[in-house]
Formats: structure tokens, sequence, C-alpha cells
């Protein structure tokens, strides 16, 4: 249906937005720029409420009330800097909506995320990294009071995101939509928590020099920057064949975690070693193999999904997980890898948050 390699080199649309004020709030969006626009659909179109009338959208969208690229570019992407790093919950597309050009409209795109979002936002381009891949829009009705029924589940925290157009409705002319709008808060590592530090990891197996340690002390690492040399004594891995596996957390105390920050594995040609999915879980004496219905180990967090590592030097990790907890052991249950054969396993992990008062109940929210 889509080839990628060409599809990388497709036009681009960049959009630079605020940040939200409350809780599951919609992110103001401040301003928009596109490597292509075709006449008066400019990316800013997409950002201003321009077409729209509360949630509904207008079908008359000449001019000014949508973004559509140039002329015969019928792929490209479009790049959301929502100005620090947020915590979205979900975005909404409303799809091409004049009377008679809907098949303009984005069928498929890749929902990306980037540390930096430098460069072209598709897969493989410098640390763009796809979230959700293959992203079915509904196509709109070409009817004025149109609403979308497209809400997309995000589940990330991220300052960068992008959508990269790769289909649309059979237009031979353009792709493009009407209007985007993101759902979320502020992030809780740009709130000044602290980091916890004097960690303590064990895990089910390691492999070689790959110990859980190497997980919580820094090797490998420059600030918030990950190697991509890996080997020998900077990543967590399982032994060989073992391809899930768990690795669980001393904070040293009791803590009140707001978040953690997961490093995936980001050995060039191996990334696929790392994490994909996992339980994040929580227990009272971290006692025994940490995984569901083991000991007193409880999920807080079902089925996490953690990017894939660019395997590129400097890597700035994406996945910041909200916790909301209070513990002293925190593990991760590593279900699922990105397709590597032998094991499965991550470079570093930090907890932020602040210490618990004695005698303090764990709980879960």
């Amino acid at each position: 249906m889509k080839n990628k390699t060409w599809l990388r080199y497709g036009c681009w649309i960049a959009v630079l937005s605020g940040w939200a004020n409350v809780a599951s709030a919609y992110v103001n969006v401040l301003s928009a720029t596109a490597s292509s626009e075709w006449s008066l659909y400019k990316a800013q179109n997409t950002i201003d409420e321009s077409g729209m009338s509360g949630d509904q959208c207008s079908n008359v969208t000449y001019p000014n009330r949508m973004w559509g690229t140039d002329g015969g570019a019928v792929t490209g992407w479009i790049k959301f800097d929502l100005g620090a790093r947020h915590s979205i919950t979900n975005m909404r597309l409303w799809n091409a909506n004049e009377t008679g050009y809907i098949n303009v409209g984005v069928k498929y795109a890749d929902i990306l995320v980037s540390p930096t979002g430098a460069g072209p936002a598709s897969e493989g381009m410098g640390d763009w990294t796809v979230l959700i891949e293959d992203q079915l829009f509904t196509q709109a009705p070409g009817t004025s009071g149109y609403v979308t029924t497209d809400s997309i589940a995000l589940s990330t925290t991220t300052r960068y995101i992008a959508l990269d157009c790769s289909e649309n409705y059979g237009s031979s002319t353009r792709i493009g939509f009407g209007e985007v709008r993101f759902y979320g808060e502020k992030a809780p590592f740009d709130s000044g928590l602290s980091l916890i530090t004097g960690v303590t990891a064990t895990a089910s197996s390691e492999w070689s020099y790959y110990k859980a340690v190497n997980a919580v002390d820094d090797s490998g690492m420059t600030g918030d920057l990950c190697s991509n040399i890996t080997y020998p004594n900077k990543m967590w891995g399982t032994d060989d064949n073992e391809v899930t596996g768990w690795i669980k957390f001393d904070l040293g105390a009791l803590y009140a975690p707001s978040f953690m920050r997961v490093w995936n594995a980001n050995e060039t040609g191996y990334t696929h070693a790392g994490v994909k999915y996992a339980d994040i879980l929580v227990s009272p004496t971290g006692v025994g193999p940490a995984s569901e219905g083991m000991g007193d180990w409880t999920v807080l967090i079902s089925s996490n999904r953690l990017i894939q590592a660019p395997g590129t030097n400097g890597y700035v990790t994406v996945d910041d997980i909200p916790l909301d907890t209070t513990t002293r052991y925190i593990a991760l249950d590593c279900l699922q890898n990105y397709g590597y054969a032998y094991r499965i396993g991550l470079c570093e992990v930090r907890f932020y948050g602040e210490r618990a008062y004695e005698g303090t109940v764990i709980s879960i929210h």
C-alpha cells in the first residue's frame, strides 16, 4: 500500500504549539509552518480554528480553512512542537471536508515522536520514532457541521509529535486536513521533581556483561544522552534465548515516585532487542519474581508501550511514564521486544519523585 523508502522524502509541514494548563485539557497551538503549502491552504489553518465552530467543521475550506500540500505532492508530514514536554492522552483530527474534494483527506499516517523535533518527520529519519504505524483516519463527509470521530489514544510524553501522511483517499493532486487538536497536561519532568538516587536493580536473568546494575548506574549516559555503544557494561539484557524477563528496582526507602524515564536498548543494529511492552508493578516487600500474580507484586500499569530507540549516539528518550504511587519497590515485567530472537533489555531507568513519610501505605491510582 505504501513505499516508505520514497515517502521519507515527501513534503513536510511543521507546527509550534503551547501547553495545557489543566489535566487532559486542549493544548493551545501557537503557530505553524510547512515545507509545502498550496495557495491559501497554509499550515496555520490547521491550528487556528479557521472553519471550526466548536467541534463542528465547515464544508467550505477555501480559502484559509485547511492545510494542503503543494500541487502534485500526495504525501507529506506534519510535526508539532508542544513548547515543553507534555503527557498527551489523545489527539483529534478533522479531515479535509471541502464538498467535492474530500479525497484529498489523509487516509493513513504514521504518528511519530522525537526528543528534538529536528529534520524530516519520517520513520528512520533523525531521531523520529514511530509511536503508531499506519493509523487510519476517517474520510470526512463533505457536509457542514462535520464532527470528527477520530480520537486517537496516544499515551505518550513528548515535546515533539508528528504525522507522516502516506496516503490520501484518491486525490492525485495533494494531501491535507482541516484541524488537529491535542489533549493532555505538562509533563512532571518539567516541574522540578528530584531524581531518586541510590537505586539498585536485580533481574530474572542477565547475559554476559549486560547486568541489571547497568540500568541504574548511568553507564553509557552523558546527562540525558545515551550512547549507541552499549557493549560491554552499558545496558541490561536477559540471558540467551530469553525474550521476556523482569527487572526490579529498590528505591532504598519509601518514595512517592511521580514518573519514571526509560532509555531503551540503543546498540546500533540491535535496537530490536529493546522492550516494546512491559507491565509496571509495585510491591511492599520486593520479594520474588516481579510478575503479575507472583507474591505481593501488583500491576500498576498493564502492557505499557516503550518506544524503540534509534540506535544513534546521543539518544534522548521520550518515555516518561507517570506513576503516581507510593512504594519502595517497582518493577518492569518485559513482555515483548521489537523482534529480536535472542533477548530483551534496556539501557537506563530513572525515577523522579519525593521521599514519602514513614508509615505511608502503598497506593495505586
